[in-house]
């Protein structure tokens, strides 16, 4: 494993398999469950690796934990001796990014981990450039949100809480987060208005209405995504990632063809 990244190791128990070692290289960091506080971690791990046999109450806790911890955004991996296909879908619903057995070779543990590591990076990136304009009347909704985003790097969100208050500036961002139904707004009316100002600019709808007609309606004014409450905040960000990165994937087709 290169090592410019930094694995953070957790162990179930002092056993340690030489492979593990053998694959994270020197330059992991190892802990244990009962003695591992989170804060204390150092502030650029690249990954969390954990190694366990059996799902305890110290695995359950220390997931809690990271999620609502500067790491929610940090790649989790599971390493097993060996992996059960009944046990799978349990370990990915406590909140893990992926598992490997330790029954696969070191090259495809090293590229499974290095695709999670840089695809994070890469993320931390994207979230770290782009500008976000949240509009919404609900005050407490949009503190939430922005904290998500914050947390997640994003540094540049301006709020606003009606459709004219955004219109009296304009601004172009390249993240819209517009919510459908305001006290004194037409969010559809907004999208369209956002649409032709900034026709690169992404628009997402916020909102708790689903109906299907709804959710066309608002697609045919030029959103890109729709984002349901209450919001998911993995979901979410995953959304913002893949919308962004896919993109400025284009947009870099584009230079390069000119």
């Amino acid at each position: 494993m290169s090592q410019e990244f930094k694995i953070l190791l957790i162990q179930q128990s002092e056993e340690l398999k030489p492979k593990i070692e053998e694959i994270l290289g020197d330059n992991l960091i190892r802990q244990f469950f009962d003695d591992t506080e989170i804060d204390e971690l150092p502030d650029d791990t690249d990954m969390i690796a954990i190694y366990f046999k059996n799902v305890d109450q110290n695995l359950t806790h220390f997931l809690r934990k990271i999620k609502t911890s500067k790491f929610a955004n940090v790649p989790i991996i599971a390493l097993m001796d060996k992996i059960e296909e009944s046990f799978t879908k349990n370990i990915l619903k406590l909140g893990f990014s992926n598992f490997m057995s330790l029954d696969y070779s070191n090259e495809v543990i090293c590229e499974n981990m290095l695709f999670y590591v840089e695809n994070a990076s890469h993320k931390k990136q994207i979230f770290s450039q782009i500008s976000v304009a949240l509009i919404d009347d609900d005050f407490l909704h949009n503190e939430l949100i922005k904290r998500m985003l914050e947390v997640s790097g994003v540094t540049k969100v301006q709020l606003f809480q009606s459709s004219e208050e955004y219109m009296s500036k304009a601004l172009p961002f390249d993240l819209f987060l517009v919510d459908l139904v305001m006290k004194k707004s037409n969010g559809i009316e907004l999208i369209k208005k956002i649409s032709n100002l900034y026709p690169k600019a992404l628009i997402f709808i916020v909102s708790s209405l689903s109906e299907d007609r709804i959710v066309a309606t608002a697609y045919d004014a030029g959103a890109d995504d729709f984002i349901f409450k209450p919001i998911k905040p993995s979901v979410f960000l995953a959304k913002i990632f893949a919308r962004v990165r896919k993109r400025d994937f284009y947009e870099n087709e584009v230079n390069m063809s000119k």
